[in-house]
């Protein structure tokens, strides 16, 4: 999913500068990912959506059993900031 994604991405000319790329994440279930890819224009035969407001982003590494732990610190994050 991803290489088709980004050739889309190539092909209509719309991806970011390496140093400014970014993909945004969303796992709604165990068994789906959603994946929201950064684009200076619209890309044909994509979904194509804007986001506007205020985010927060924090990185966490480590292995996929430990997401629910991620998830618990990354909701006190939030509800600190």
């Amino acid at each position: 999913m991803m290489a088709r994604t980004w050739k889309k991405i190539e092909d209509a000319g719309a991806n970011l500068p390496t140093e400014k790329f970014i993909i945004l994440t969303k796992d709604p279930s165990p068994w789906r990912s959603d994946f929201y890819f950064a684009v200076t224009k619209q890309v044909p035969e994509a979904e194509n959506i804007t986001m506007s407001g205020t985010f927060i982003s924090k990185v966490y590494d480590g292995p996929y059993r430990d997401v629910p732990k991620f998830l618990k610190q990354a909701k006190k994050s939030v509800e600190e900031s």
